[in-house]
């Protein structure tokens, strides 16, 4: 958009009116705003931030996704992206994580947000937060052990397979394996001997250990 690239030549006094076209119904509009702002790099992040806390959804995940490629490590902003991983809807969170994941270490400030993230309902997203929290370097083992104890047994046993995958200190990764191969569901029970082979395979448990639960099925 002709206006946006003109509005970037000026600088940071575009910010104000940058902000307006964000705020536009006409998507051309928004969409040429966001990337104008992109351009202008951290002197947009407070911007971008008020963004992410807008009422609609389309400026809240064009925000995340504008902040992502930035990679800007401002408090503010990385606070900003914990928040919208509690966000009600997936494309934000989304966005969100991933813009995390590319701040790796930077991501700190939003540890706690993370953390919930690990009993996330969509399973992408507590991936990434998984392996952003590992990034970061802080203990979160009492996070994962409470997110080891969901009701949700699918839940239960990806986070499971990916601690052990991953060699994060928590003894209490395998029992939960070992107790979804006593599930009813076959699905359940598939899922997590898959899990078992693989850790067979990449010999970070013993064959024995998987043998005799295998057999036990």
């Amino acid at each position: 958009d002709l206006a946006a690239n003109a509005l970037v030549g000026i600088g940071k006094a575009a910010i104000p009116a940058l902000s307006d076209g964000i705020k536009d119904e006409r998507d051309r509009i928004q969409q040429a705003s966001f990337a104008a702002l992109a351009r202008l790099g951290p002197a947009a992040g407070p911007a971008l931030v008020k963004a992410m806390s807008d009422n609609r959804l389309t400026v809240r995940a064009l925000a995340a996704q504008t902040l992502g490629p930035m990679l800007l490590g401002d408090k503010a902003v990385v606070l900003a992206l914990g928040a919208a991983l509690e966000d009600e809807n997936v494309a934000v969170k989304i966005h969100a994580i991933n813009a995390l994941h590319g701040l790796r270490a930077k991501a700190r400030p939003a540890a706690a947000h993370l953390q919930k993230t690990l009993t996330d309902s969509h399973p992408g997203v507590r991936i990434i937060a998984f392996e952003v929290l590992r990034s970061i370097g802080d203990d979160f083992r009492p996070s994962l052990l409470k997110a080891l104890a969901s009701k949700d047994v699918s839940l239960r046993i990806e986070l499971a397979g990916q601690i052990i995958e991953t060699e994060v200190p928590v003894d209490e990764a395998m029992p939960v394996l070992l107790a979804a191969m006593k599930e009813k569901d076959a699905g359940v029970r598939l899922r997590a001997s898959q899990w078992l082979q693989r850790t067979a395979q990449s010999k970070r448990v013993s064959d024995r250990t998987v043998v005799l639960a295998l057999a036990a099925a």
